[in-house]
């Protein structure tokens, strides 16, 4: 073994509790031993809570002894080592325990310890007797030992010595049995009771000395005989207390019916598939009136609407949600999301998203300041790219005139040099990184051979007890933050909270401000990490939530992935959607503003209304205000919408085909679909497959193993035996199914990938796509029905009763279709709905729980099947090799998930460069000159000489006019507004949409500002000039009687 030093004879060591050391002054040890265990039980302790069990001590063991090059221990060994260790019976030991057991048990010579074991019991030294004993460790010794326990006629001396054999793990139980049994006998017998009541006080006392010990053992065999003792426990008469165990058994009945993580995805993946479905419905329902059936639209949509409309938001498809019939009233946060351009919803979801998870998931397994090194990187290099494409393709004099001061030249020139600058200041932090870390580590070596060379001798047990005070304080609290740390945290939290709260009135999700919302979460996560380490029990919950996150990050990524795979695939898939739209003379193609316009300006494509009508506004000083008089003679829609041809994305209007999507949103598709799409079921395949293998490697050979073969679905019972005790990370991807239906989790995503095909590509044929998603949910039930993948029952009829769900609501649409619902009664098909969506999957888990009772009933007693042909060493060895290899499983788990979030937030970083610099050349490309921001001027005052500014201004103000009779002499008024927005944003004569001759248009907002010019008005109302340059404001004002107007006009 891996013990150095050896007790000389007659040398006694003492463990009483875990707050004692080593109380004997001649035990010598070398401080290189104590490093090596201490490095080992850290690698080894899987929870990080400072303890380990005897699994964990035995891998400790194995490869201490693999290190050194010694013989490995056997289990008999290793069990007796940690049930002596283990002096409170809580089946785990802490670094002070395991030290002190290592020092006592090493080179033991156990005849000696049975002579003075049997001198001390002779004598009566009952502490010398049991000091002896403890350091015994053969069975034969041992049983020597006992029978000189039994001649001294001492219960408590049988007791020890009985309770070590046990411990030594000895197969024959009946022998042990019958000493105990003999003792009570005894014993009683002296106290003249009754043969009953002494078999009463045997069988108290087989549960108090054999499965006390037995608790120490990982064996479901015995833990499971240990329950059924203490069932039988007598004390003088009391009956046995069987009410506890049903009770323990009925509440593990009643939790077993709630829904497992698994049953809740399966039902978050049906609401999916019910927003897919519902995507179909809304596009039926705003083409049937084009189909001219002699009938109205059937109750059933009306019922639809009701009650599985909202299940779009799963999909996070909330303009479905509010452009469904009825309208939804969406909450403020929601709404704000809903608002938001289809370029910007699609870079938040299908890029920023998955690169955030990656973000946060290396931050997680790699040092932090090396994922803040990886991102600010990578960052600056995108951004260098970015700009300098944005430079080389944008039009300089037309960024002056739609830029709104934001997308100027300078600009684009500062994101270079910021971005040039962080890239090559990121190189320079790597150099000296390096040569630092060289440099310490060649020190840290001298330092090492300095006290290596200085302490070849040996040190004494006041060190020891030094060494181990000091680990002890790693499992206590954590030390109190300095207060240099204190202080920088709350500068921090108070410097984001500023920046944060700035723009705190800006509605959550606004593109514009997610800086703010990173900043808001920092502060709050900053101040709570102060606050609670302030106090010793804040820092022990910090420590506590660390470890919960560490253990539990992977299996909480893997939940996301699966949950956002739907989403991110579908908007993947739609950005290809195109068809070539032909407006009429008097209609256009809704006008793009670029991303800092006003709201009324960001247009809600409903996925139907494709051309706006062209109607301008003919000004009429006596008409009423708000009631605008169009342009009757159609003179400015004659100008300026003759009717055109293009080819429009299906999701936004607004976005050209072939000038935006191919060549900036196409290749980030495809970056994605490949990071994330196809990156997901690899992960999924390769940690399958490599746990497969490696579960294999757990030898579960038995006759009637291979009876219980005949009566499960090709041979699941090992599989199940060998994964039922697993604890590794990627365990949720397999266990959940039986041993050959373990890759469910691909034919899901298969299914999954199929029907997000069939709802994007078959848009246009609403009936045959109704038809094939219904049959390729009734494939999937089918196969379900016969073939029961699941292992627990109640996710079977679960996934089937969605299933069948899933597959019934696209037959609404071609039911209609043929006619057959347009007589039903509405109160009849809402019965149907609310049964078919909501009460079958209830009815499927109260059937299921039932199933589940018996299914774990089954399944404990083909577990008690099995090991009765194995030996308790047998299962020790089995239990030994599933915890070591958890430890293997956790690791390769944890490289395929770094991998591919690696991966992952390579095609993020690239979706986000070129997405970016698509919104670059929308923005610079647009018609649409958005609303003047009234800092604008004083933007450029920072920017240009203040002889440029003026023109800039006229540029911005007057689209390249130079005087507002010019500007309005070749320019139509319109009513810009928003007419798929919400509540206020529909308002009406809000902003002035100028369409001009030169190919710009241009927002006013005029909302109380009509009494210096009324609506669309191209005369100022009286006492009010034409607009001219103020160089005080920088901006282009207007004079009234009592003040100056710099907006609003």
């Amino acid at each position: 073994m891996f013990f150095s030093a050896a007790p000389q004879a007659g040398t006694t060591v003492s463990v009483v509790a875990k707050a004692q050391v080593v109380d004997d002054e001649h035990i010598e040890f070398r401080k290189e031993d104590l490093d090596n265990w201490h490095r080992l039980f850290r690698q080894f302790d899987a929870n990080k809570d400072g303890t380990i069990d005897r699994a964990e001590f035995a891998m400790i063991c194995d490869r201490a002894a693999k290190e050194r090059g010694d013989p490995p221990r056997d289990d008999l060994w290793i069990a007796r080592a940690f049930a002596e260790a283990d002096r409170d019976r809580s089946g785990r030991i802490d670094f002070r325990e395991f030290v002190l057991t290592s020092y006592k048990h090493k080179a033991t010579v156990d005849p000696m310890y049975a002579a003075n074991y049997g001198a001390a019991a002779s004598k009566g030294d009952k502490e010398h007797a049991a000091r002896a004993a403890r350091l015994v460790t053969s069975v034969p010794v041992l049983r020597e030992t006992l029978e000189h326990a039994k001649r001294s006629k001492d219960p408590n001396l049988v007791r020890e010595a009985a309770r070590l054999l046990y411990a030594l793990g000895d197969a024959g139980k009946p022998t042990l049995a019958g000493i105990v049994f003999e003792e009570g006998e005894q014993l009683l017998s002296e106290k003249k009771r009754s043969t009953q009541a002494g078999n009463r006080y045997g069988v108290g006392a087989y549960n108090e000395i054999g499965l006390a010990a037995a608790g120490n053992l990982v064996d479901v065999g015995v833990v499971r005989s240990q329950i059924t003792a203490q069932n039988l426990r007598a004390a003088g008469d009391a009956p046995a207390p069987a009410r506890s165990l049903r009770m323990q058994t009925m509440w593990t009945d009643v939790c077993s019916a709630l829904p497992s993580a698994h049953d809740l995805e399966t039902v978050f993946s049906y609401f999916q598939f019910q927003g897919l479905t519902n995507m179909l419905a809304i596009a039926y329902i705003a083409r049937f009136p084009e189909l001219k059936y002699d009938f109205d639209l059937p109750p059933a949509f009306s019922a639809w609407q009701l009650y599985l409309g909202w299940m779009n938001i799963f999909n996070i498809d909330l303009r479905a949600v509010a452009t469904w019939v009825g309208n939804y009233d969406l909450p403020t946060v929601l709404e704000t999301f809903a608002e938001l351009p289809y370029p910007s919803l699609y870079l938040l979801v299908t890029a920023a998203v998955p690169l955030a998870i990656s973000f946060v998931n290396l931050i997680l397994f790699y040092p932090i300041y090396q994922v803040i090194w990886l991102f600010v990187t990578v960052l600056s290099l995108v951004l260098t790219i970015a700009a300098v494409l944005a430079i080389a393709i944008l039009d300089d004099n037309r960024l002056a005139v739609v830029g709104g001061g934001t997308l100027s030249p300078e600009f684009l020139n500062m994101l270079l040099y910021i971005g040039l600058g962080v890239f090559a200041l990121m190189l320079l932090l790597l150099a000296a990184y390096r040569w630092f870390l060289t440099h310490v580590e060649l020190q840290a070596v001298k330092t090492k051979i300095d006290v290596v060379a200085k302490n070849m001798g040996r040190a004494d047990t006041v060190a020891l007890r030094r060494y181990l005070e000091d680990n002890e304080g790693d499992d206590g609290p954590p030390p109190p933050l300095p207060v240099l740390a204190l202080v920088r945290n709350a500068n921090f939290t108070l410097i984001t909270a500023f920046f944060a709260t700035v723009d705190r009135w800006t509605p959550l999700l606004n593109v514009g401000k997610v800086i703010s919302i990173v900043l808001g979460v920092a502060a709050i996560v900053s101040g709570i990490y102060n606050v609670l380490s302030w106090s010793e029990c804040g820092r022990v919950q910090m420590r506590w939530a660390s470890r919960f996150i560490d253990k539990a990050a992977v299996s909480i990524f893997l939940l996301l992935l699966s949950i956002l795979y739907m989403p991110i695939t579908r908007m993947l898939f739609a950005v290809w959607l195109a068809d070539s739209q032909v407006c009429q003379p008097g209609e256009r193609f809704p006008q793009f503003a670029n991303e800092l316009s006003a709201v009324s300006a960001q247009w809600l494509a409903s996925g139907v209304v494709r051309c706006e009508p062209c109607e301008f506004a003919s000004f009429d000083k006596y008409n009423v205000r708000w009631n605008i008089k169009y342009d009757t003679a159609g003179q400015c829609a004659a100008r300026f919408c003759p009717g055109e041809t293009s080819i429009r994305s299906f999701q936004d209007p607004r976005v050209d085909y072939l000038k935006t999507i191919l060549p900036f949103f196409g290749p980030s598709s495809i970056v994605m679909l490949f990071g994330f799409t196809l990156g997901v079921p690899y992960l999924y395949y390769m940690i399958i497959t490599r746990h497969t293998t490696m579960f294999e490697r757990i030898t579960v050979r038995s006759s009637r193993v291979l009876i219980e073969k005949s009566r499960k679905r090709q041979g699941d019972v090992e599989w199940d035996y060998r994964v039922s005790g697993s604890t590794n990370r990627g365990k949720s991807l397999y266990s959940i199914f039986e041993y050959q239906f373990r890759y469910m989790k691909l034919v899901i995503v298969l299914q999954k990938l199929l029907i997000i095909g069939v709802v994007i590509f078959l848009y246009e044929f609403l009936v045959e796509a109704a038809i094939i998603i219904s049959a390729l949910h009734f494939v999937y039930m089918s196969y379900q029905l016969y073939y029961r993948p699941y292992f627990d029952p109640k996710s079977d009829w679960l996934s089937i009763s969605v299933t069948l769900a899933s597959a019934l609501n696209p037959l609404v649409i071609v039911l209609t279709d043929y006619g057959v619902l347009h007589r039903v009664n509405l109160t009849i098909v809402q019965a149907v709905i609310l049964f078919i969506n909501f009460g079958l999957p209830l009815c499927a888990l109260a059937v299921g729980w039932v199933c589940s009772i018996g299914h774990r009933k089954q399944l404990a007693a083909k577990e008690d099947n099995i090991e009765r042909d194995f030996s308790e060493t047998e299962i020790i060895k089995i239990e030994r090799e599933r915890r070591q290899l958890d430890v293997q499983l956790d690791s390769i788990t944890l490289k395929y998930v770094l991998r591919v979030f690696v991966a992952m937030a390579a095609a993020g970083f690239i979706a986000v460069a070129l997405l970016i610099l698509g919104q670059f050349w929308q923005a610079a490309t647009a018609q649409v000159v958005p609303n003047t921001p009234p800092a604008l001027g004083a933007q450029f005052s920072t920017l240009y000489a203040k002889c440029q500014i003026e023109e800039l201004m006229f540029k911005n103000e007057l689209s390249d006019y130079t005087s507002w009779e010019e500007f309005t002499g070749h320019c139509c008024c319109s009513d810009r507004q928003n007419r798929f927005a919400f509540g206020a944003d529909f308002e009406t004569g809000v902003t002035e949409l100028w369409t001009c001759d030169n190919g710009f248009s241009k927002e006013r907002t005029r909302k109380g500002f009509t009494y210096i010019r009324d609506f669309c008005s191209p005369v100022f109302n009286a006492g009010y000039s034409l607009p001219e340059y103020d160089e005080d404001t920088f901006q282009l004002a207007v004079k009234g009687p009592n003040a100056t107007h710099p907006f609003g006009w």
